[in-house]
């Protein structure tokens, strides 16, 4: 099985690096989107799909650029953010294998 990231293969094995400071900037943006309640399904989730970051909470939807390309994915907010903001590390490893079985580390 293949995955296609803006044209880009990903492969079971594939590696994505980032710096956890880009990565929480586009973040802390995206998450003005975000539902302080379980009012709709993923609202409480960053939305990554492609070099898009969606959030939407049943009033506003807010899209950023993301510093990493990855396939469609919905990724729990509070959990990441507080995983970023804690790091002190110059980049994270994104390991994705395939069904869309993402490590962060």
């Amino acid at each position: 099985m293949e995955v296609h990231v803006g044209g880009t293969k990903v492969k079971n094995t594939d590696v994505v690096y980032v710096d956890p400071k880009d990565l929480l900037q586009a973040l802390e943006i995206a998450s003005h989107g975000l539902s302080t309640r379980e009012m709709i399904e993923q609202g409480q989730c960053f939305r990554i799909k492609g070099k898009s970051i969606v959030t939407f909470n049943d009033e506003i939807m807010v899209k950023t650029k993301s510093p990493v390309p990855l396939p469609t994915v919905s990724i729990p907010a509070q959990a990441l953010l507080g995983m970023l903001r804690k790091t002190d590390a110059e980049k994270i490893t994104i390991s994705l294998s395939v069904p869309r079985l993402y490590s962060f580390s």
